[in-house]
């Protein structure tokens, strides 16, 4: 079992970092304000996480855990676990950091890098294909301005998605 002050020192950074997100932009948060903002020097911090995208992709981590986000389907229903997490604990932070670039790179990052390396019986050609179409029609949406919305068509998109 992980030493208590550990966790008490876990849990107070990301209690810190979390509330920090709902203010701040991701991009300007520093490991020294959040040092600051946790009662804990700077190095306490390191000793944690490497970086603050370390600490994100363990706050994601944490979520599918947490919250039992299936992610075995992922390769045919990508739209449908984009919504499990949009709606879970994450909510009011993808909301808060929506403008932010640099977190919606992290996340996505954590959704292809971290989520689809569970699988490991994919092929890498045929992740970077699995990337490449989530990619396109979320751009094409975009693009094109279509009425969709990953978070809420994702039944119709994933449709899209496994039929082209």
């Amino acid at each position: 079992m992980a030493d208590l002050r550990t966790l008490r020192t876990q849990k107070m950074i990301i209690r810190a970092f979390t509330d920090l997100l709902h203010h701040e932009p991701f991009s300007k948060i520093t490991v020294n304000e959040l040092a600051v903002a946790a009662l804990i020097n700077r190095s306490t911090f390191y000793k944690h996480f490497v970086d603050k995208f370390a600490l994100l992709d363990y706050i994601f981590e944490k979520v599918l855990l947490d919250e039992q986000i299936d992610t075995k389907n992922i390769y045919h229903q990508p739209f449908r676990m984009l919504a499990q997490i949009k709606s879970s604990n994450l909510k009011p932070l993808i909301q808060a950091q929506t403008h932010d670039e640099q977190f919606v790179k992290a996340f996505s990052d954590f959704f292809f890098t971290k989520t689809i390396s569970q699988h490991q019986e994919i092929s890498t050609l045929n992740q970077s294909f699995f990337i490449g179409r989530v990619t396109a029609i979320t751009r094409w949406i975009q693009v094109t301005h279509q009425q969709y919305n990953i978070f809420t068509d994702y039944e119709e998109l994933d449709h899209i998605f496994n039929e082209g």
